[in-house]
């Protein structure tokens, strides 16, 4: 781990989200406009992303967004998606 933090490959794609059962938590009915903070698992359901993705992503999204993301990421490094 230490070489990945002494020399990153700024090659590699990396998006980092935490905090957002801390979040959920601390705001149960929303930020200040009543708009829901989501949880990992919940990432799919967003109308922004659920909206690009076809069934068959959307399913492995909704199951394990996580894994999804590093699925695409490792595997089609060309999608659009990734933009």
């Amino acid at each position: 781990m230490n070489s990945v933090i002494e020399k990153p490959n700024k090659e590699l794609t990396h998006v980092v989200l935490l905090g957002s059962g801390a979040s959920k938590a601390a705001m149960p009915k929303g930020d200040k406009n009543g708009k829901l903070v989501p949880l990992m698992n919940e990432l799919a359901l967003i109308p922004e992303i659920k909206s690009v993705l076809d069934l068959g992503q959307l399913i492995k999204a909704e199951s394990n967004f996580e894994s999804w993301y590093s699925d695409v990421v490792r595997n089609d490094k060309n999608n659009p998606l990734l933009e």
